[in-house]
């Protein structure tokens, strides 16, 4: 088939493809400090073969086929490891879950997906925070969704300003159906909305009838102050959709995550998914590496690792990069939320970076403000911890020349 041909058989998302979000590197990237990715030092690598032996011993070539014979597994995903994933959360979120409020998905970010399917139509309105996870508002305007920002300060997102997106909605006959929000650790400040809001933007939501997506997949990942409840466990009205993912606290390349719900909810999603579900291999390693009691060992360990890390990196930006760069050490996640100086040049800076073998995430990703060029986002984790303080320090030196005076 000629190129030309193909071009005339384009569909308009795949002639008009979301632009690319970074530029080319000038040189290979050894500090890779923009990916949203857990540390490698810290993938449980000889758990998981554990895991995968005890489950190929259980279920032998079942774990070859789609699934053992249940359709509705097919759907939802693989029943023992949402009866799994089911107990693990009644402990942490504090109230009882049955496998009926749960669909596992292929990473968190197919479950936003799948929600934006089966809620939203052409014309519809989402309220979502000033500065968010892009790939969601991405799925959003796919399916024909209006999306309103609302503004946030230093604790995140300000339920007044919710309130005045979805008034602003209602006077011009949008219907709103869904609030995206993302209250712990928040993606990418790094900042946990307060309890009274939380429990504010559910009564506002309750009110008004829309559904809340929570993105909640940095939840367990907690280095220090207090915990505050997930949105989920302070539900009183089924309205609801929690997304969370073994992505960020065990390996991505496991591509399993879940989303939690109503019945009606978890029903919803799973008239509008067609991909046969997931992996069964996965899930039945993922079955034995979660009842097993080598997940909770493992998260121990993990927020241990990263909290040594953070810390690592907090006190290498302060040594070396403090006189061009704000910042506040978040109390957990994956990431620094750093504020530029006023005499540093952004563009300067993003190729001076790029030319020392640095990647780091520009502020404007997350926002259409133009304010948040000002911003970059900082992954601590995925370089080594060896590499870690000298990335930092090659960062300081990419800072100083890229200042105007």
């Amino acid at each position: 088939m000629s190129a030309g041909l193909v071009s005339e058989l384009l569909s308009e998302s795949a002639r008009n493809p979301q632009p690319g979000y970074f530029p080319s590197p000038t040189v290979p990237v050894r500090f890779q400090f923009e990916q949203g990715a857990p540390s490698p030092d810290a993938f449980p690598v000889e758990a998981l073969n554990e895991a995968t032996l005890a489950a190929q011993r259980k279920y032998g070539p079942l774990l070859c086929g789609y699934s053992d014979g249940n359709r509705t597994d097919m759907k939802y995903g693989t029943l023992s490891l949402r009866e799994a994933v089911a107990a693990w959360l009644e402990k942490r979120e504090g109230r009882p879950f049955s496998t009926e409020q749960l669909m596992l998905t292929n990473g968190s970010a197919q479950a936003i997906s799948l929600a934006a399917k089966a809620f939203l139509d052409p014309g519809d309105g989402v309220v979502a925070e000033a500065l968010t996870f892009p790939f969601a508002t991405d799925y959003f305007r796919a399916d024909g969704a209006e999306i309103a920002r609302a503004a946030m300060d230093e604790h995140g997102l300000l339920v007044s300003e919710v309130e005045a997106r979805l008034d602003e909605f209602a006077a011009r006959g949008v219907k709103p159906k869904i609030i995206y929000t993302i209250p712990t650790f928040q993606v990418p400040t790094g900042r946990v909305l307060p309890l009274d809001r939380r429990k504010a933007l559910l009564e506002l939501a309750a009110e008004r009838g829309v559904l809340v997506i929570e993105d909640n997949c940095y939840y367990s990942l907690r280095y220090s102050g207090e915990p505050v409840p997930s949105l989920l466990s302070l539900d009183t009205h089924g309205i609801v959709l929690q997304s969370d993912s073994f992505s960020k606290v065990i390996a991505p390349g496991l591509r399993m995550g879940w989303i939690t719900g109503s019945p009606p909810a978890i029903e919803a999603l799973g008239a509008v998914r067609q991909d046969l579900g997931v992996s069964q291999w996965n899930a039945r390693v993922l079955e034995e590496f979660v009842s097993s009691g080598a997940f909770e060992t493992h998260l121990e360990n993990v927020i241990a690792h990263n909290r040594e890390k953070r810390d690592a990196a907090s006190a290498a930006l302060r040594r070396y990069c403090s006189q061009w760069l704000d910042f506040t050490d978040p109390e957990g996640g994956i990431f620094f939320w750093i504020r530029l100086a006023d005499n540093i040049d952004c563009d300067q800076l993003q190729q001076n970076c790029l030319e020392r073998g640095i990647s780091v995430r520009p502020g404007e990703v997350f926002s259409s403000d133009p304010g948040a060029a000002r911003y970059l986002r900082l992954g601590f984790l995925p370089p080594s911890s060896e590499d870690l303080e000298l990335g930092i320090k090659i960062f300081g030196q990419a800072l100083e020349r890229s200042q105007t005076s």
